[in-house]
Protein backbone atom coordinates (compact mmCIF):
# COMPACT_ATOMS: atom_id res chain seq x y z
CA UNK A 1 0.00 0.00 0.00
CA UNK A 2 0.84 3.87 -0.38
CA UNK A 3 1.69 5.41 3.28
CA UNK A 4 -1.17 7.53 4.64
CA UNK A 5 -0.55 10.69 6.42
CA UNK A 6 0.91 9.41 10.45
CA UNK A 7 2.40 5.98 8.70
CA UNK A 8 5.64 5.65 9.46
CA UNK A 9 8.47 5.10 6.35
CA UNK A 10 11.63 3.18 6.60
CA UNK A 11 14.06 3.17 3.94
CA UNK A 12 17.89 1.43 3.74
CA UNK A 13 19.79 1.32 0.80
CA UNK A 14 23.14 0.42 0.26
CA UNK A 15 24.69 1.26 -3.22
CA UNK A 16 27.31 -1.34 -3.11
CA UNK A 17 25.28 -4.39 -3.12
CA UNK A 18 22.62 -3.18 -4.84
CA UNK A 19 20.05 -3.36 -2.13
CA UNK A 20 16.99 -1.02 -1.54
CA UNK A 21 14.33 -2.08 1.46
CA UNK A 22 11.52 -0.01 2.45
CA UNK A 23 8.85 -0.36 5.02
CA UNK A 24 5.63 1.00 6.06
CA UNK A 25 4.34 1.28 9.39
CA UNK A 26 0.78 1.93 10.32
CA UNK A 27 0.34 2.41 14.12
CA UNK A 28 1.84 -0.74 15.83
CA UNK A 29 1.68 -2.89 12.57
CA UNK A 30 3.69 -3.23 9.68
CA UNK A 31 1.32 -2.76 6.15
CA UNK A 32 3.80 -2.88 3.67
CA UNK A 33 7.14 -3.49 2.02
CA UNK A 34 9.62 -3.56 -1.21
CA UNK A 35 12.64 -5.31 -1.28
CA UNK A 36 15.57 -5.22 -3.75
CA UNK A 37 18.66 -6.97 -4.18
CA UNK A 38 19.28 -8.66 -1.18
CA UNK A 39 16.44 -10.47 0.25
CA UNK A 40 18.03 -11.29 3.81
CA UNK A 41 15.22 -9.53 5.58
CA UNK A 42 12.40 -11.21 3.51
CA UNK A 43 12.14 -13.91 5.98
CA UNK A 44 11.09 -11.59 9.28
CA UNK A 45 9.22 -9.01 7.12
CA UNK A 46 6.93 -12.00 5.73
CA UNK A 47 6.59 -13.60 9.42
CA UNK A 48 5.93 -9.96 10.78
CA UNK A 49 3.22 -9.33 8.30
CA UNK A 50 1.28 -12.37 8.07
CA UNK A 51 0.95 -12.56 11.72
CA UNK A 52 -0.26 -8.86 11.79
CA UNK A 53 0.79 -8.79 15.74
CA UNK A 54 1.64 -5.63 16.90
CA UNK A 55 5.45 -4.41 16.91
CA UNK A 56 7.29 -4.32 19.62
CA UNK A 57 6.43 -0.64 21.17
CA UNK A 58 10.83 -0.33 22.81
CA UNK A 59 12.49 -2.08 19.61
CA UNK A 60 13.21 0.25 16.87
CA UNK A 61 11.81 0.07 13.59
CA UNK A 62 14.98 -0.08 11.66
CA UNK A 63 15.52 -3.59 13.07
CA UNK A 64 13.00 -5.03 10.47
CA UNK A 65 15.37 -4.12 7.45
CA UNK A 66 18.79 -4.53 8.85
CA UNK A 67 21.13 -8.12 8.10
CA UNK A 68 23.72 -6.14 7.96
CA UNK A 69 25.11 -2.60 8.13
CA UNK A 70 23.69 -0.06 5.15
CA UNK A 71 22.56 3.58 5.21
CA UNK A 72 19.12 4.33 7.02
CA UNK A 73 16.88 7.21 6.83
CA UNK A 74 13.21 7.81 8.23
CA UNK A 75 10.46 9.91 7.48
CA UNK A 76 8.03 9.84 10.42
CA UNK A 77 4.39 10.88 8.84
CA UNK A 78 2.70 13.42 10.60
CA UNK A 79 4.51 15.69 12.31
Amino acid sequence: PSPRPGDDVIHLSDATRGAYRKVIVRGDRLVGGILLGDLGAVGTLARTWEADDPLPPTAPLLHLLTTETATPSRTDGGS
